[in-house]
């Protein structure tokens, strides 16, 4: 996580690109944090700064290759990382339920996986086979926001944590 002086910055950041957090009722009378999508695209250099962040957070991690789950925006994040480490950028899809990629994949990768918020524990998953196939392997996931519900094995570095973040008004109350 990153310093409070910071997570201001990144949540004033994530504003501009349309990211807001809200609770979403989970059907036992109890709630969950989530976030809309963070645009990159709407704003430029505050997507630099926030992959300048990331960048910080993963180079623990010594990555070979910055993949990205599907989403352009998120696949605009793994790019600006991906320059900042200096490493090689790969998109992961689903197709029909294979995983396949665009990008060039290094020689047993050492991945870390790149988004906004983790939404889907499957795509760390499908990740760790991909790169596994490959002779690598996931070695952990960076992420802009934590929501708080992420149940991995791998070390997770997030910037700022949803439930620190402004929540969006509600209608009706």
């Amino acid at each position: 996580m990153v310093g409070s002086s910071e997570t201001k910055d990144i949540w004033d950041i994530l504003s501009d690109g349309g990211a807001l957090v809200t609770q979403e009722p989970t059907g036992d009378g109890d709630y969950r944090l989530s976030i809309s999508k963070y645009d990159p695209l709407s704003d430029p250099r505050g997507a630099l700064s926030i992959a300048a962040f990331l960048a910080r957070e993963a180079r623990e991690l010594s990555p070979t290759v910055v993949v990205a789950w599907e989403d352009v925006e998120d696949a605009v994040l793994a790019f600006a990382v991906g320059a900042e480490l200096g490493t090689s950028v790969v998109r992961a899809f689903d197709v029909e339920g294979l995983v396949r990629h665009i990008g060039r994949m290094p020689a047993e990768p050492r991945g870390i996986l790149v988004t906004d918020a983790i939404r889907e524990g499957n795509a760390i998953e499908a990740l760790k086979a991909l790169l596994a196939q490959r002779g690598g392997m996931l070695t952990g996931v960076v992420s802009v926001v934590d929501l708080g519900d992420v149940v991995t094995d791998l070390p997770v570095n997030s910037l700022v944590s949803a439930s620190d973040g402004p929540m969006a008004e509600h209608e009706g109350g």
